[in-house]
């Protein structure tokens, strides 16, 4: 690592880590309000199995 950039890359990747788990949680939130808006427009119905 170069001497120069010694004292921003911590603040730097501080950064990036934030905007990576920002968009992580931004696409995960969109995923499941895709989820909950498809299984409200069409519910799953399930078999259940009666024991005798």
């Amino acid at each position: 690592m170069k001497h120069e950039f010694g004292n921003e890359t911590p603040t730097l990747r501080l950064v990036f880590a934030t905007a990576a788990l920002s968009i992580t949680l931004s696409v995960g939130g969109f995923i499941d309000f895709l989820a909950v808006a498809e299984a409200q427009q069409h519910p799953v119905q399930t078999a259940v199995a009666w024991n005798s």
